[in-house]
Order: structure tokens, then C-alpha cells, then sequence
């Protein structure tokens, strides 16, 4: 049988005959098509940038293969038998009455593609339909210019790939950057020039004005079109055109930020400034100091984006109506204010009652100010860090400072942390204030029951009296049983007490003391909350039967904490397995090659067959019940069962993923594929 002979004209060609051939080899393809998907990613946007013509037709070939083709690949035998499956049917159905080929004949069609697949004697080399774009078909099809000029309505980025006489063609060319204005870059210098198209590329992109020739960056008609559609495009017009009011207009009005491309006479025009502020805040940066220090034009500004004052001069940093205006509209504005101004009452109490927060920047006179406080406080009380220690002793301020949040106590003076008001008033907002209060108020049951019952973990800030009040820790504790950590220990050694925290968390358990941990209805009421809180049991009770059973059939994996002798008992092991089959791990080596314990395991979690004996890895009846709950159970099989048809078809059934577990000989048998995609 005759071999069809692939025309090599030099290495590029090869390089694509070979990387063709290679999706066809398992591995080879794998490694082929992770150095594929590399050079798409990493190399080829640098030669592309670049405009480097080395190995052209390689990596234009490269670059038109799809992605999803690549991470297919990278599947060994199964990504090959998917691509040349669905490659043979796709051009089977296009062309169903091949014509014999040539003994030299090249592929460079669908056509030719499916002729070779007929071929049984020649090399399986495929074509996709997505590498059948311009720059691979053949010369006669690329001259097609119908054909060219739908590619280029469809993806105007062909035109890059397009050979030297298209990218003179005004059709084409005029088709591609409707698409795409960028794609203007590739059209030849006198279409660069043709100011329809200039037209058509900056009217989709204005950005395309940076490829325009130099006379049409210098048209009023062609940068108007341009700035109207992206206003940044200012950046690419002459030198002329950036100093024309009517164009730079355009453009600041789009956006502010292109008054950085404006010549430095608009950046000084009163008119095209506030165009551009009115549309954006940085663009007081670009502006000249003049204009900045014009306060008539500061004070207008103010009424749009008042913290531009940062880029202000002094004179308009100490005008009153000018930052009286900035900061009724964003009172933070009063940073920038002069030292007169943060002291002028009118403008900081206007700044606090627009932003408490501009409080900060206030005099300091003016941060004792009692009625500005009160104001702030009352919507942030951590504002009384600003304050001067003579104001923190003043009650009504803190009151209001701790009733806004609990935790502005810590600014407070010392009598006032031990004031029995102001102390309560804060651990009801917050209970964690109670760390702030005076020792003498920690020890108050009144002050520590409140905190407690706002937040349990301001027991950790209790007096050592009240973590041994029954009353606060039982309080506590049955809001979160894991307060018993603060409690003391005697009451860690409480029945009564440990109870409740294990009842509301069994975890808590690890609190309690040596002889609760050891005290059946204590860890009896743990394990019923959290099986898992078996762990903190005494040995003696991790080996009770009855406290097992209750933490098992809660939670499976507390197996792992129960005595040896209770891994052995298949009653507690099977309450274990069906609660959670991965408890499987921590049954004995000879529960774990008993039938029963080992198909209750599977039923409940498929994966659990990692954790069964060897002998039932190989045992049809387990292995298909695994599969059934969890395909991919089946990479535990035995090599037998990976290659049997019925356990590998319910693997797939239940999870099409499976496939990747079966044997080499069953991903290689296309019927039955088929059968498992059905």
C-alpha cells in the first residue's frame, strides 16, 4: 500500500507534521501538547509582539489551535481516542465520497484531511476545523476573496495572519477593522493612510489612532471620530490637534483623565478644566498652578469633587467659603485644610456632622470641644481617642462614647473605668469591654453577669471570685459550651456545670476535669452532641461499649478514638460505617476483611474500598456496590475488575470521570466507550 508523502518545504513544516501526528500517541501527545499550550500562553504573544517572522507558519498554525484541544491531549488514550473520534466523524460527514489520493499530495483542506483518514496505509494525520483558518489553507482557497473577506467579518484579527496582498486589499482590510479597529496595526502603510478606513478603525476603537498615518492623526475629522469613541485616544494626536479646543473638549467631557494628552495652554483654559473635573477626580494632577490657585474656579470644583483640595495652593487651603464648601461635601476634605481653617469652628463642626470622622483632623482646641465630641461620639464612640485626657473623665461624653460601642471604655479616664454606669453601660453594648473595666468592677457580679450574656468570652476577663460564681459560669456556659475554659477549676470539676457546657457543646468536654472525663453521663451527654468529643474520655470510657455505640452512630470517624478491643466489634464498627464509610480506616484488620462491614462501608461511601482487604478489592459483588455509590472508586479495583466490562460500566454511569480508572485495553475499545457515553 502506498504512503502519502507529506511535502516538508523546510523545518516549520515538520514541525506542524510532527506535532499532528503526535495527538494521535498517547503521552507523546501529552507532553507535545503541554509544550503547546506554553507557547500559546508564554512564547507566542512575545513573538507576536515583537513581530518576529521566524518559523512564521509554525506559529501560526500554533496559534490557531484551539485550547480545548490541548487540555484534552494531555489525557493519555483518552484524549487521543476522544480527538480522533470526534476529528473522523466531523470530516466524514462533510465529505462522505472522498476521491483517492495522490501519492504527493499535500494536506491543506478538510478535504484532504478526510482522504488521508480513508487512507488505512498512509500516516493519521487530522486537520482540525479550527486550524482551517487563513493561514492554513491552501494558496488557492487564501486568493479566495470571498472567502477572506467572510474570515475577516467574522474575526477581524485574521487580518494578521493574512498574506501581504490582502492586507493591500481595501475591501478586506475595510472588512476587518469594522470588526476590529485595532487589526488597523496590520494594514498596509497606504491603507494607514486611506482615510475611509481610518475612519471605520477609529470609529470601532479609538485607540486604533496610534497605528493611523502621521498626516490622518493630524485630520480634525479622523481624532474627533477617534476621541468620541475612547477619549484616551487624545494621546495619539498631533501635536496641533491636542492644543484644538473643540477636539480636546471632546475628550475630557468622555473622560477627565485624558486632560494629561491636552497641550499645556487647554490645561490652563477655565473652560475645558472644569469639563474635565466635572468628569473626573485625578485630573487636578495635570492642572497648572494658576488654575489650581484661581479660587472662584476651586470653589465651582468643590460643588463636584471637594478632595481635590489636596492639589490646591495655600491661599485656597485658608479661604472659609472654599473649604466650607469641600468638606459639606466630603468632611475628610478638612486634611488639607491650614491650621486656621481646622481651628474655625463653622467649617469643622460642617465636616464632623458630613464625616464624624474628620474629627482627626481638627484643632486640637476644637477636639475638646464638648458639644463637637458629643456629636462624634455619639456615632463613633472610639472617637474618644482624640480627645484630651480632661475630656475622657467627663461622664456624659463617655457615656455616650461606650453606649455607641462597648469597647471605646479603653480611651476612658480611670474613674470612669470604675464608674458602675459607665462600666455597665459598655459590656452591654459589648461584653469584651469588661477587660477595660477596673479590677473592683471585674469582680462585680452585676457588671460580669451582663458582660457574659452579651458575649461568653468575657468570662475570660472575670474577677477569679466570679469565674468561681456557679450562677456566672453556668450562665455563661450555656450560651457556648466551650466557656468552661475560663471557669475555675473547681467549677471544672462541677457535674452540674460541665454538663451544661457538654450539653451545648460536646467539645467542651476537653475542659472538664480529670474525673468528669471519666464520669459515664457527663461523656454520655458529650459524645450524643459531638461523637468526635469521644477523644477527651477517659480511656476507661473510650473502651464502654454503650459510649462508643452513641459517639459512632453520631459521627463514624470518633471510631478512631475508641479502644482497640471496641475496633474489633463488628456491632460498633458496622453503627460507624453506615454513619460515615470512611471509618472504614480505623476498623481492625480483620473487620476490615469481613463482607458485611465492608459492603455496609461501600454502600455508605463508594471511596471507603481503599480501606478494605485486599480480597475484596477483587470481589465483584463490593466492587460494583463502591462504583455504584462512587464511580471513582474504581482506581481501588483490582487490575481484574478494572478491566471488567459490567464494573467499569457502572463506574461510568455513575461518574463519567471513572473512565480514567479503567484498563488500558477497555479505554482503547471504542464500542465500548460508546456503550459508557450512551
Amino acid at each position: 500500500m502506498n504512503r502519502v508523502k507529506m511535502k516538508l518545504s523546510g523545518f516549520p513544516q515538520l514541525c506542524i507534521w510532527i506535532d499532528r501526528k503526535a495527538d494521535y500517541v498517547p503521552l507523546i501527545s501529552t507532553v507535545t501538547n503541554l509544550v503547546n499550550i506554553f507557547q500559546k500562553c508564554v512564547y507566542i504573544p512575545t513573538l507576536q509582539e515583537k513581530n518576529l517572522s521566524v518559523s512564521k507558519s509554525y506559529y501560526r498554525y500554533l496559534n490557531k489551535k484551539s485550547f480545548g484541544r490541548c487540555i484534552v491531549l494531555l489525557i493519555p488514550i483518552l484524549g487521543n481516542i476522544w480527538v480522533g473520534v470526534w476529528d473522523i466523524h466531523r470530516y466524514r460527514l462533510k465529505n462522505k465520497n472522498p476521491k483517492p489520493l495522490r501519492a504527493d499530495q499535500t494536506i491543506n483542506s478538510p478535504q484532504d484531511a478526510v482522504k488521508e483518514i480513508n487512507n488505512e496505509s498512509a500516516p493519521l494525520v487530522i486537520v482540525q476545523k479550527g486550524d482551517l483558518t487563513l493561514d492554513n489553507l491552501s494558496e488557492k482557497f487564501k486568493k479566495d476573496k470571498a472567502t477572506a473577506l467572510a474570515e475577516m467579518q467574522k474575526n477581524g484579527w485574521e487580518l494578521s495572519q493574512a498574506r501581504e496582498d490582502f492586507k493591500k486589499d481595501q475591501d478586506i482590510v475595510l472588512a476587518a477593522v469594522k470588526q476590529s479597529g485595532l487589526v488597523l496595526k496590520y494594514a498596509h502603510p497606504e491603507l494607514q493612510n486611506n482615510k475611509n478606513i481610518v475612519l471605520a478603525a477609529v470609529s470601532q476603537d479609538g485607540l486604533a489612532l496610534k497605528y493611523a498615518s502621521q498626516e490622518l492623526r493630524n485630520d480634525k475629522e479622523v481624532v474627533l471620530a477617534a476621541v468620541q469613541q475612547d477619549s484616551l485616544a487624545l494621546e495619539y494626536a498631533s501635536q496641533e490637534l491636542k492644543n484644538n479646543k473643540e477636539v480636546v473638549l471632546a475628550a475630557v467631557k468622555q473622560n477627565g483623565a485624558s486632560l494629561k494628552y491636552a497641550s499645556q495652554a487647554l490645561k490652563n483654559d477655565r473652560e475645558v478644566v472644569l469639563a474635565a473635573i466635572h468628569h473626573q477626580d485625578p485630573v487636578l494632577q495635570y492642572l497648572d498652578k494658576t488654575v489650581i490657585n484661581n479660587e472662584r474656579f476651586v470653589l465651582v470644583d468643590f460643588k463636584h469633587r471637594c478632595l481635590t483640595i489636596q492639589y490646591g495652593g495655600k491661599k485656597i487651603k485658608n479661604d472659609e467659603e472654599v473649604m466650607l464648601a469641600a468638606v459639606q461635601q466630603d468632611g475628610l476634605a478638612l486634611k488639607y485644610a491650614s491650621e486656621e481653617i481646622k481651628d474655625n469652628r463653622k467649617v469643622v463642626l460642617a465636616a464632623i456632622q458630613q464625616n464624624v470622622w474628620a474629627l482627626e483632623y481638627a484643632s486640637r482646641s476644637l477636639r475638646d470641644d464638648k458639644y463637637l465630641l458629643l456629636i462624634a461620639v455619639r456615632q463613633a464612640g472610639s472617637l474618644l481617642f482624640y480627645a484630651s485626657p480632661w475630656i475622657k473623665s467627663n461622664k456624659d461624653i463617655v457615656l455616650a462614647a461606650v453606649q455607641q460601642d462597648g469597647l471605646a471604655l479603653r480611651h476612658a479616664g480611670e474613674d470612669l473605668k470604675n464608674d458602675k454606669e459607665v462600666v455597665l453601660a459598655a459590656v452591654q453594648q459589648n461584653g469584651q469591654a469588661l477587660q477595660y473595666a477596673s479590677q473592683e468592677l471585674r469582680n462585680d457580679k452585676d457588671i460580669v453577669l451582663a458582660a457574659v450574656q452579651q458575649d461568653v468570652r468575657a468570662l475570660e476577663y472575670a474577677g477569679e471570685d466570679l469565674k468561681n460564681d456557679k450562677e456566672v459560669v453556668l450562665a455563661a456556659v450555656q450560651q457556648k459550651g466551650k466557656a468552661l475554659q475560663y471557669a475555675s477549676q473547681a467549677l471544672k470539676n462541677d457535674k452540674d456545670i460541665v454538663l451544661a457546657a457538654v450539653r451545648q457543646d460536646g467539645q467542651a468536654l476537653q475542659y472538664a476535669g480529670e474525673a468528669l472525663k471519666n464520669d459515664k453521663e457527663v461523656v454520655l451527654a458529650a459524645v450524643q452532641q459531638n461523637g468526635q468529643a469521644l477523644q477527651y474520655a477517659s480511656q476507661e470510657l473510650r473502651n464502654d461499649k454503650d459510649i462508643v455505640l452513641t459517639a459512632v452512630q453520631q459521627n463514624g470517624l470518633a471510631l478512631q478514638y475508641a479502644g482497640e478491643d471496641l475496633k474489633n466489634d463488628k456491632e460498633v464498627v458496622l453503627a460507624a460505617v453506615q454513619q460515615n464509610g470512611q471509618a472504614l480506616q480505623y476498623a481492625s484488620q480483620a473487620l476490615r476483611n469481613d463482607k458485611d462491614v465492608v459492603l455496609a462501608a461501600v454502600q455508605q461511601n463508594g471511596l471507603a474500598l481503599q480501606y478494605a482487604g485486599e480480597d475484596f478489592k477483587n470481589d465483584t459483588e463490593v466492587v460494583l456496590a463502591a462504583v455504584q455509590q462512587q464511580g471513582c472508586s474504581l482506581q481501588y479495583a483490582s487490575q481484574a475488575l478494572r478491566n471488567d466490562r459490567k464494573v467499569v460500566m457502572a463506574a461510568a454511569k455513575q461518574n463519567g470521570m471513572a473512565l480514567r480508572y479503567a484498563s488500558e485495553q477497555l479505554q482503547k475499545d471504542r464500542e465500548f466507550l460508546k456503550l459508557c457515553n450512551k
